[in-house]
């Protein structure tokens, strides 16, 4: 067991075990997701009849299809016309995110697609070493509803490289009402979220190499002329589960 590792249980164990104590306190728990449902039940042992699912959700009047937005707010950002691939993520911008596998992703990434963006939104400290990649890619900071509507009709795939289990993801949902595929870490609870058709991507176990080459067969599919509006089928299909190529986390 690693320095590290010893630690973090040294000070999550105590945390647990003071939120079992603190149930007692508690006649119903209501939970924003099965997968948080199960938890309760399975994990922190509260009787079925007093743990109830209310699913979060999205207004569906702030996110919706607008490919013409899209592209005003690829140009007034900066994404050039003759991008091949625009990748984007939102939320908080902290380790626990997945932005360490990402970061290390996108930046190989770049060295053989020059023509790739990722645009980022939201805050925390890997803005800065975001930025470190150079123009290719775009730091928004934090954005109100409007704004990540815009956002979401701009890139061609959301990416949610989360670490840790999520509640109910919204930005997956944001993202999958706008009309984009989504590509997402293995979790329970991103699995219910995901709706797989054709025009949204089933998530799986993410590294950095996996990550790479996977965007590196979308960035080859866009240059022999398969444009967003005609290729997610294509693009979504090769997302689905592939456990033989690679290690995992």
């Amino acid at each position: 067991m690693s320095p590290a590792f010893n630690n973090s249980l040294q000070v999550m164990i105590p945390k647990v075990l003071n939120e079992i104590r603190f149930f007692s306190h508690y006649a119903h728990h209501v939970a924003i997701s099965d997968s948080c449902g199960e938890m309760l039940r399975d994990v922190y042992q509260i009787p079925t009849k007093r743990v109830h699912v209310i699913v979060n959700g999205v207004n569906e009047e702030d996110f919706i299809q607008d490919l013409g937005l899209g592209q005003e707010f690829r140009s007034k950002i900066g994404v050039p016309e003759n991008a091949s691939l625009v990748l984007g993520v939102a939320g908080r911008l902290v380790k626990d995110k997945g932005h360490p596998l990402l970061y290390e992703a996108f930046s190989k990434l770049i060295t053989k697609h020059p023509r790739v963006y990722l645009i980022v939104a939201g805050s925390g400290p890997w803005m800065h070493r975001y930025k470190e990649l150079g123009p290719q890619v775009i730091v928004l900071g934090s954005m109100n509803p409007l704004e990540l509507r815009a956002f979401y009709n701009a890139i061609d795939i959301f990416v949610n490289p989360t670490l840790r289990p999520q509640g109910l993801d919204l930005t997956l949902m944001e993202a999958m009402m706008t009309g984009k595929p989504v590509m997402a870490s293995r979790f329970p609870s991103i699995k219910g979220t995901i709706v797989v058709d054709v025009n949204t991507v089933s998530c799986f176990r993410l590294t950095p190499n996996r990550c790479t080459r996977r965007w590196s067969w979308s960035w080859r599919k866009a240059q022999r002329g398969c444009h967003r509006e005609e290729g997610l089928a294509g693009i979504c299909s090769f997302y689905v589960y592939s456990p033989e190529d690679g290690t995992s986390l």
